[in-house]
């Protein structure tokens, strides 16, 4: 099966909530968090700036298990 994601509205109002009702059990629950977090910032536009890329940046950082 395929699942095809075309817009951020895709991922706010289907995928993220997939996946808060069937939560990941490994390293990948970490992803998902960072995913959710950088698609709130998405969502509200703040990539566009370069606060808002600061902050995916860290984010991206977050959650290191190595």
């Amino acid at each position: 099966m395929c699942f095809r994601v075309r817009s951020q509205k895709d991922i706010q109002n289907i995928i993220i909530p997939f996946f808060e009702r069937n939560p990941l059990l490994t390293q990948k629950k970490n992803d998902f968090q960072k995913f959710k977090l950088v698609s709130t910032i998405i969502e509200q536009k703040k990539h566009l700036t370069k606060e808002g890329i600061e902050k995916i940046e860290i984010i991206r950082r977050m959650f290191r298990t190595w």
